[in-house]
């Protein structure tokens, strides 16, 4: 299979059926897609140092261990993640202050699906106030959330179900005019749950 890393003005291709680069050339690298090989590999730290990307789509890749391998903090730029369907774990803490705790937060899409990752959903979840799509499914998080996800002003998806979810559901959630797609199906959820909830949710039309 032929990759191709895309640059602002060129397209470098690889062949990457056998081995994950040791590094890459890093000027002007805007998009890195690397999804649907089977690398069998930690996520490499050099990505840290590719301070202009804002694509990093390494989907169903065999990515493996921590998510905070990557210094987070360094991809400011960073617009479109996708990690899903690997076994990457631990708690994703790190990567939200990271990306949220730059000047102009730019994240519009977070996809972790299909993961071992665990622990809480941070509340500074809420300082991306460009975010789209958030899809968190089919790992083990727990706890509540976070009332700051009201801030999403933006948010059109939001995807909590298949996880260890076991605390409750926030009246803030329905400050996301935008959202289209709401999941929120095998958890333990605590407390009421009432139509307060949902009323300002004009857009929603798929509630699970």
């Amino acid at each position: 299979m032929l990759i191709c890393f895309l640059l602002c003005r060129n397209c470098i291709c690889r062949d990457l059926r056998r081995n994950f680069p040791d590094s890459l050339p890093t000027t002007n690298l805007i998009a890195l897609r690397l999804g649907y090989n089977n690398f069998s590999n930690f996520l490499p730290r050099w990505l840290s140092n590719i301070s202009t990307l804002e694509v990093l789509d390494l989907s169903i890749s065999g990515m493996k261990g921590p998510i905070d391998h990557i210094s987070w903090r360094k991809l400011c730029k960073l617009q479109l993640l996708y990690l899903s369907n690997n076994d990457i774990s631990g708690e994703i803490v790190d990567l939200v202050a990271g990306l949220s705790g730059c000047g102009k937060a730019s994240l519009e899409a977070l996809q972790l699906v299909g993961n071992k990752l665990s622990g809480q959903i941070p509340d500074s979840i809420g300082h991306f106030k460009h975010l789209r799509s958030l899809y968190l499914q089919s790992n083990s998080f727990s706890g509540s959330i976070p009332s700051s996800i009201g801030s999403l002003n933006d948010l059109q998806t939001l995807d909590l179900s298949s996880n260890a979810m076991n605390g409750t559901i926030p009246d803030s959630i329905r400050q996301l005019s935008k959202l289209v797609s709401l999941n929120l199906k095998w958890n333990s959820w605590r407390g009421i749950v009432s139509e307060t909830h949902f009323l300002s949710l004009a857009k929603l039309e798929r509630f699970y």
